[in-house]
C-alpha cells in the first residue's frame, strides 16, 4: 500500500526550506533510508527553484508537491500553472568543457537527471507536471 503525502506552496523562494522539512519527515517516518533523502531534496530543490525563478518569474502562482513511497520507491510529483516548459528539452551541459567555455544555465535540470532514477515531464490540463522517481533503497 502507497503511503503518500501531498502540499501546495506559493512559489515564493522563501518556501523551498518547507518543502524540505515537510519531506523529511514524511520520508523517514515510512522508513526510506536516510542516504538517499540529499538526492531527493537536491532535485526537488532545483526544479522548485527553476518553477518559481523562470516558470513564474516573480508573478504570484502555486506549487503541488506530491510524495508517494510504494514497492521500494520514492515518486515525486511537482505540478505548476506556470506557462508551458519541458524541462528535459534542455540540452545537458558540456561538464567537460573549460570554465569560461560552458553555456549559462541548464545545470539544476543536469543534477536532477543525475540523482534521480527516472524524470519525466508532461504539459496536461493546463499543468507542468514533473514526474521523478528513486529507489528508496
Amino acid at each position: 500500500m502507497a503511503r503518500t503525502f501531498s502540499f501546495t506552496i506559493d512559489a515564493e523562494i522563501k518556501n523551498i526550506p518547507v518543502i524540505a522539512e515537510g519531506l523529511e519527515g514524511f520520508l523517514l517516518d515510512v522508513g526510506v533510508n536516510p542516504e538517499i533523502l540529499p538526492d531527493i531534496q537536491l532535485a526537488i530543490d532545483e526544479a522548485v527553484t527553476n518553477i518559481i525563478m523562470h516558470g513564474y518569474a516573480g508573478k504570484p502562482g502555486t506549487i503541488v508537491i506530491s510524495c508517494s513511497v510504494e514497492d521500494g520507491t520514492v515518486r515525486i510529483g511537482i505540478r505548476d500553472h506556470a506557462p508551458p516548459f519541458d524541462p528535459l528539452s534542455i540540452k545537458e551541459p558540456d561538464v567537460t568543457a573549460a570554465l569560461e567555455d560552458r553555456v549559462v544555465g541548464g545545470m539544476g535540470i543536469f543534477l536532477i537527471r543525475k540523482v534521480m532514477d527516472t524524470v519525466s515531464y508532461e504539459y496536461v490540463d493546463g499543468e507542468n507536471v514533473l514526474r521523478m522517481e528513486k529507489k528508496r533503497n
